[in-house]
Formats: C-alpha cells, structure tokens, sequence
C-alpha cells in the first residue's frame, strides 16, 4: 500500500456474487487501510463483513460523505486522511465519483498533490453500453435528468438530436424509473432505440435494446423500485 494515496474502491452492484466479483488485491487493501470514507456507514461496516466476517471493524475509522456533506464536512475527511495518509472511498454500488458524492474527495486530493488509485471493479455505466449494443465509441453519461417534470421532459426532447452521433446514458432514482419511461416513450420519436439494464450482477439481470414503438407494446412494471440505467441510441 503506498503512502498518501486515496484508493476508490467499487463495490458490487449486488451481493449475490460478493466475493467472486472482488479482486484479491482490493480484498488486500480493505484490511491494511485505516480509513473509510462512504456513502453510508452501516450499510459499508455491513459490507465489509460480509467480505470476512473477521474484518477489525473496530479499528477502523469511517466518515460519511454523501449528498447531504457540506463543505466542513469535506474538510473535516480531508484533515482526517492527511493525518493517516491512507484512505479508501467507496461508493454504495458502482464506482466512486461516477453519479456519486464522492468526487469532491477526489477533486481535493488532485488539488493538493495526493495520489489517486482508482481500484479494478463493476461499473453500471460500463456494463449497460457494452450489453447493448449502442455506441461504444462515442457515449455520454447524464447522470440523474431532472427531477420536475416539465424541466424533465424539455431535456428529453434535447436526447433525440444528441443520441444521433453518440449513445447517450442516464439512471434514475427507483420509484422514479415508471414515469422516466413515460416520458421517454411519449417525447422521444418511435424509432430510436431505448437500451434498459436493470438487476446487473444478479441472477434477475435483465439488458435488452428495442425501439421506442415496441416499449409502448410492453408491461414496465419490472422497473418499479428497481436500479436501472438507460440508454438512447439509434
């Protein structure tokens, strides 16, 4: 483990298949770090003892960074990782610093000369563009669309133009994925493809590309309170 150095390590998508799906080195790395920074401390403690049910949770120092951190909170973790010179953050699912809070981590470790270690793990993104059979070459990532319906719906329209020389990527909070689809399906043209990947990881997986027109002729209802990402393409 090297000095001064701020590892983003993923964490599975499911724990269906925990341990498979973990490198032996980031396994390693778990057990000599001795600072945590996460989304969600009990959810990471319970992690964490799953991957050994022996991990020294105890020893271990765990700070919270999340959408509801605030700037001192930030310069609280980065006091705290100076003084150990060592930390790992972890995202909930997925990778640190892709749709996550942990970025602004990120961003100060480069803005003070720290290394950063990004460790081999699942990506959500990365998994759905390459089951879908979109553009691979050229994609973009959106993140969470707006939340309001109209300011939603004005920027679905802007996907159409967009989608036409580049895959384009966005998630949604679960309880939101019915009316996200409903309004992909009522202000995007019949022909553009819809990618939807949802459960990846599981034994539920479920990735499948089909035109707009033949989604209408579907039952959706799969996608209520479920992770999932989309993709528009043609």
């Amino acid at each position: 483990m090297k000095k001064n150095t701020l590892y983003l390590l993923p964490t599975p998508l499911t724990t269906t298949f925990l341990i498979e799906s973990i490198p032996h080195l980031n396994l390693e790395l778990t057990l000599k770090c001795p600072l945590f920074v996460v989304e969600n401390t009990r959810s990471a403690r319970r992690f964490l003892r799953t991957l050994d049910p022996s991990f020294p949770i105890d020893d271990k120092i765990f700070m919270e960074l999340n959408e509801q951190s605030k700037d001192p909170d930030l310069q609280e973790i980065f006091k705290t990782f100076e003084k150990y010179q060592n930390g790992i953050l972890m995202s909930e699912a997925g990778c640190p610093g892709i749709a996550d809070p942990g970025a602004s981590l990120v961003r100060k470790c480069h803005d003070a000369g720290i290394a950063v270690h990004p460790l081999p793990g699942p990506s959500s993104v990365i998994m759905a563009v390459m089951g879908s059979g979109l553009n691979g070459q050229s994609f973009s990532f959106l993140g969470y669309l707006p939340k309001e319906k109209e300011e939603r719906r004005r920027k679905i329209k802007t996907l159409s133009s967009l989608a036409q020389s580049q895959s384009v990527w966005f998630i949604e909070t679960p309880y939101r994925n019915l009316h996200l689809t409903d309004d992909l399906l009522s202000q995007l043209p019949p022909s553009m493809l819809l990618c939807v990947a949802t459960e990846l990881q599981s034994p539920h997986e479920f990735v499948r590309t089909l035109p707009l027109s033949k989604w209408k002729q579907m039952n959706l209802d799969f996608l209520k309170d479920h992770p999932a990402i989309f993709g528009l393409g043609y």
